[in-house]
């Protein structure tokens, strides 16, 4: 815990004295090897380290998803189109203009 030395605090440090303790509590901190006491500095660059770590680690972790979502999508996507195969005909280029939309009109009408 964070020794307290007989120092007359102003009132508002003194909430702010009481609140870092409670959050070293809370948290387990343990001095430095070789340290008497917790500092704020020390509290804060764990407190960094930690949140470098799982920011790294909640990148990583949202890429996977991302990877895993796009398979699936890509999977139901490609069901989809087995089930509806598009039939293509080939048209005679030599035909004329008028002969390829009577093919048209007639295609049409049939469906």
């Amino acid at each position: 815990m964070v020794a307290r030395a007989s120092v007359n605090y102003p009132p508002g440090k003194e909430v702010g004295v009481g609140s870092f303790e409670q959050t070293v509590g809370y948290f387990g901190i343990k001095p430095k090897p070789g340290e008497k006491e917790i500092t704020p500095n020390y509290v804060f660059t764990v407190w960094y380290e930690f949140c470098s770590d799982f920011k790294t680690i909640w990148k990583r972790e949202s890429k996977s998803i991302s990877k895993e979502r796009i398979k699936v999508a890509q999977q139901s996507v490609s069901k989809l189109t087995a089930e509806k195969k598009v039939e293509t005909k080939k048209i005679n280029p030599t035909a004329s203009l008028k002969e390829r939309l009577r093919q048209k009109e007639a295609s049409v009408t049939a469906n």
